[in-house]
Parts: C-alpha cells; structure tokens; sequence
C-alpha cells in the first residue's frame, strides 16, 4: 500500500503517477504497517509456601511456661529456620528463657536455703 506525497492518497503499486494529481510514483511514500510489540510470557515460578512459624510459637510460649522447653526449642528454631522473622521470635524466646531459668535457679537456692535454715541454726539449745 502506497500514499501519495503531494495529496495524500492511496495509490495502487502497479501504477506511475497518482490518479488524483499527477504526481510521479518516485516520490511516493510506503506505509509500513506499525510494528506489533510481542508480549514475553516468562515462565510463572511456582507459588513459594511461607515458612511455618509453629516452633517459633511454641518456642515463645514454652520460654514461660517451661523455660528449659523453651531454652531447647529455641534452639531449635534459630539453627532451623530459614525466615528472619522467626528467627528473631525464636532469639526473642531464647532469651526470655535464659532468663527464666536463671530466676528460678535462683528461687530454687533461695527455697532451699530458707527449708534448710532451721536445720542449721545454733541457736537452739536441745
């Protein structure tokens, strides 16, 4: 399909002069029919399952409940976990267990020491 320079119409390809003005075929434009981009359709990458943060949960709850649990899962949870929020909740129940095991050394040598106080107290006289 061809166009006419000087009036702008559509000139068959076989002919040598436009129908309408006259104008010589040499100086006829050909329109190229716009470029179609082509769309990539990339390979979808399958839908990646989120990392459970079930030992990280139980982790944290058995940090109170039973901090030498606690102090195993949490453990656990930092050498296992691959997500860094888990690994942060697992830490955060690392510490609260340490913590709490401590303390109850702690209260534990206290309650010992106040059972067994009378024990040996010399100021009784038998």
């Amino acid at each position: 399909m061809a166009f006419c320079t000087k009036c702008g119409n559509e000139i068959p390809d076989d002919s040598s002069f436009c129908s309408v003005c006259g104008q010589p075929v040499g100086d006829v434009v050909q329109v190229q029919a716009p470029a179609t981009q082509q769309t990539e359709y990339y390979g979808s990458q399958p839908a990646q399952k989120p990392e459970s943060k079930a030992l990280a949960i139980c982790a944290l709850v058995f940090s109170i409940l039973l901090p030498f649990v606690g102090l195993i899962l949490g453990i656990i949870g930092m050498a296992v976990s691959k997500d860094e929020s888990n690994k942060k909740m697992s830490l955060i129940a690392l510490i609260i267990a340490a913590v709490l095991v401590v303390l109850e050394i702690v209260f534990l040598i206290m309650i010992f020491r106040m059972v067994t106080a009378p024990l040996y107290n010399p100021s009784y006289w038998y």
